[in-house]
């Protein structure tokens, strides 16, 4: 009973805030068809605006300064350790469930938060390593507080454990983990623990124009920087190494074709293949070193774009060494695992590696002319276009 209850609460918060997120998408667009019924139409007033919608003029003015909620009411609280305990306690509330980890990431893929939630308008903020559900069903996020080594930040965490509440033994022996997922706090069998980290291949999407990317693939090691947490070798020698035996393409498939599908990632699957670079970068598909900004900063672009609800994957894989192949076989393998037919162009990969094929693009030097990219459906739902609904734009995030 406790632990559907748990469960339960996990399912009644995610869905309170995409309730909350539908209901502003529609304000705003309110908000921008009055600003236009105002800018062109001079007899048009707040007023009969209002009177139309059946609201007061300042509601309507409220529409279309964008601020028709309180800023960030369907966001997670995420306090410092320090407030956080007090926190609880001042809201009645009890510590159900603790997730924490050393790793970044670790926790916040055990919890799946919307990442929209954590962040301020322009996707920016902090990733705690520790996460509460209350017995009210608010996550709560807990900033400076880390675990599983013998430093002050675990020391903090402790204390905030013990502040909210929670059983001094059981704070110590969460902290002492590099991850753990409490379950059910008061229940040390409930809990799922490792020395080893990250026990997972999931990575914190990022926020661009609204929307989550999560970039993964092992042609991100070109740019030297953090991504290479991604790669596909999931268990490097080192002093902490992975516990987790995925790759990020398979979590993160898992995830999407998982019955537990967080809410911001549920929806039809659609996808974009890229079979030139070129194509994928003038679109702004494009992945940063942690030295963007820069002249002659490195960056990659995925070979395919992954899209379901809010979320979209980019793969980024390298590409094939025979010139004339459209896709590598670690391309093929991932359309594959994601749902996507291959047939078709692994037959055309077979059609241009022929001696024939080659011989006669060399002597008069030109192809078949062929889409740069193709855009695929990859849903059992009606989907009138398979054109992906979100787009990067000019806002492209640097690794780091």
């Amino acid at each position: 009973m406790e632990h559907s209850t748990r469960e339960a609460l996990t399912v009644r918060a995610a869905e309170k805030r995409a309730h909350q997120r539908q209901i502003r998408a529609i304000d705003q667009q309110l908000g921008r068809l009055a600003r236009t019924a105002l800018d062109e139409d001079s007899y048009t007033t707040k007023a009969s605006l209002g009177q139309m919608l059946g609201i007061s003029a300042t509601a309507v003015a409220n529409l279309i300064d964008g601020i028709d909620a309180p800023a960030g009411q369907d966001r997670i609280v995420v306090l410092d350790n320090t407030d956080a305990g007090l926190y609880v306690r001042k809201q009645g509330a009890r510590i159900v469930r603790s997730i924490s980890s050393f790793d970044d990431s670790d926790a916040w893929a055990h919890a799946l938060i919307d990442p929209r939630d954590l962040y301020d308008e322009d996707g920016k903020g902090e990733l705690p390593h520790v996460f509460w559900l209350l017995d009210t069903g608010e996550w709560v996020g807990v900033t400076n507080a880390t675990v599983g080594y013998g430093g002050t930040g675990c020391g903090y965490t402790e204390q905030a454990l013990i502040a909210a509440g929670t059983d001094p033994q059981a704070a110590h022996d969460i902290v002492s983990w590099r991850f753990c997922d409490a379950r059910d706090i008061t229940d040390p069998g409930t809990w799922t623990t490792s020395d080893r980290w990250p026990v997972t291949r999931l990575t914190a999407p990022t926020v661009t124009n609204g929307y989550l990317i999560a970039r993964f693939g092992p042609a991100l090691r070109h740019l030297e920087t953090s991504w290479r947490r991604s790669e596909a070798t999931v268990d490097s020698t080192g002093f902490y190494p992975s516990a987790s035996e995925q790759t990020a393409a398979d979590a993160w498939i898992a995830l999407l074709d998982s019955p537990d599908c967080p809410v911001w990632a549920q929806g039809p699957r659609r996808a974009r293949i890229f079979v030139d670079s070129e194509a994928a970068a003038l679109q702004e598909y494009i992945t940063h070193g942690q030295f963007h900004g820069l002249l002659h900063s490195p960056y990659v672009c995925p070979t395919v774009v992954i899209e379901q609800g809010d979320l979209q994957l980019w793969a980024h894989f390298d590409r094939p060494s025979e010139p004339w192949r459209l896709l590598s076989d670690e391309t093929y393998a991932f359309l594959r695992l994601a749902g996507i037919e291959t047939a078709e162009l692994e037959d055309e990969d077979e059609r241009r590696g022929s001696t024939v094929s080659r011989t006669v693009r060399s002597l008069l030097r030109t192809d078949r002319n062929l889409a740069p990219y193709f855009d695929v459906a990859i849903s059992n739902d009606v989907i009138d276009d398979p054109e992906l609904r979100h787009s990067p734009g000019a806002a492209t995030a640097a690794a780091g």
